[in-house]
């Protein structure tokens, strides 16, 4: 026997509805920012979809602040600032409520100091004939967790003879830099 007309787009209705009930989320759960007392460092939390309005539980060791809001003053995108004046470990939630649904979504800003640095790149030896390589800097906290982003720092790069190696190093002569994109980022060229 078919089914009633009303049946079907009941039947279609509810086909559809696990596509149309995904639920929004950030590009990332925690963002982990650090400390410096010269320099402000951010980064761009954004929403998978909807229109939100932003604050922080802590705004005075993270602030928050919408990017692009429309006429609703709500926005998908807000960039999250470290403002700790402390260097010790501190942490902020930053709320993102939906206008529309009242939906709200979290984010831990974490601002702590550096404990290491690595240079990360593909290869340990260059070479003066080589292409130009990029070289990248990671940075740790105490626990080894990454930071999020370390866009706005200025990193003062020096150039050292490994005591391991035998023989003379023309180490000053070998390596010219060249500064390439965002503050933190470089490009070596030997």
């Amino acid at each position: 026997m078919a089914a009633s007309v009303p049946a079907r787009r009941g039947l279609f209705l509810l086909l559809l509805l696990p596509l149309s009930v995904v639920p929004s989320k950030l590009n990332i759960p925690k963002v982990l920012l650090p400390f410096t007392p010269n320099t402000r460092i951010n980064f761009t939390l954004e929403a998978s979809e909807g229109c939100y309005r932003w604050s922080s539980t802590r705004p005075e060791v993270a602030s928050i602040e919408a990017v692009e809001q429309d006429t609703r003053q709500c926005s998908q995108k807000a960039i999250v600032q470290a403002r700790s004046s402390q260097s010790i470990r501190l942490t902020s939630i930053i709320l993102a409520e939906d206008v529309m649904t009242g939906h709200v979504l979290r984010c831990d800003a974490i601002v702590d100091i550096i404990h290491e640095i690595h240079i990360v790149s593909t290869t340990k030896e260059l070479y003066l004939e080589d292409s130009p390589l990029q070289l990248k800097i990671q940075a740790l906290d105490s626990e080894g967790n990454t930071f999020s982003t370390l866009a706005g720092l200025a990193f003062e790069w020096m150039i050292m003879k490994n005591p391991e190696a035998n023989g003379v190093s023309d180490s000053h002569n070998a390596l010219r830099t060249i500064c390439m994109g965002y503050p933190g980022d470089l490009q070596a060229k030997y």
